[in-house]
């Protein structure tokens, strides 16, 4: 048993590393596997459908059938301070409508929310921000989550599912 789980590990952060390296050589290229095996194991993705979010391009891409379906430029976690998490996550909680509470922050309403981690982060419309991209994360980052431009946010709420898997490289 521990040996089996070792090999997931062992070839989950193989495929989170060769995702990595591709996303950052060839970003509008598909990637033709899921970054982590486990998710197609459990029956949460194909392997050609995800979400891949790149830090360092501050976009979000939507790969549908291995080809980009969607995309969009986004803003991350305050660099240093509040660092969105890199890895492999799946979608655990899609809600239409929600206020959400930042640490630290005040309450924001969001209209569609697409929660990857049990401590918060996910991917929303933004509808405070008129910008989004570039070098704003630097320094006027989100708490963590990846913030969106509504229309691209009702877009992808509308096209993923519960247990969608998404990768986030720096």
């Amino acid at each position: 048993m521990k040996t089996n789980m070792t090999h997931k590990l062992a070839a989950g952060i193989l495929c989170f590393v060769l995702a990595l390296s591709l996303a950052l050589i060839y970003p509008k290229q598909a990637i033709a596997w899921d970054p982590d095996p486990a998710l197609q194991e459990e029956g949460c993705g194909s392997g050609r459908d995800y979400i891949l979010v790149s830090i360092s391009k501050q976009h979000v891409y939507h790969y549908k059938g291995g080809e980009i379906h969607c995309e969009s430029d986004c803003v991350t976690g305050t660099q240093g301070q509040k660092d969105t998490p890199l890895g492999s996550f799946k979608i655990t909680e899609k809600i239409p409508g929600t206020y959400l509470k930042p640490k630290g922050g005040t309450p924001v309403w969001v209209n569609r929310w697409m929660r990857i981690t049990s401590d918060g982060v996910g991917l929303h419309d933004a509808p405070w921000r008129s910008a989004f991209g570039g070098g704003i994360y630097t320094a006027r980052g989100s708490h963590g989550c990846i913030n969106l431009p509504s229309d691209f946010a009702y877009r992808l709420y509308t096209e993923v599912h519960v247990g969608y898997p998404v990768t986030i490289v720096p």
